[in-house]
């Protein structure tokens, strides 16, 4: 279940070296909130200590 979450987020809210606020319909809110990117590197470290060869969620937690 994790491996999936942290692959939805990173394809669905990952944009431009963040993570997205939220989407509720289609309206898509892109304020960049501090504690949502400090979570956005909690879950994609994880993501890349879990997955071997998922270097994509390290560059994300670079990034960001």
């Amino acid at each position: 279940m994790t491996r999936n979450l942290t692959e939805q987020v990173y394809r669905r809210a990952y944009r431009e070296g963040s993570l997205l606020n939220e989407k509720e319909g289609e309206r898509v809110d892109t304020d960049r909130i501090w504690w949502v990117q400090a979570e956005a590197m909690v879950g994609f470290y994880n993501g890349f200590e879990r997955q071997e060869g998922r270097t994509d969620y390290l560059e994300a937690v670079l990034s960001i």
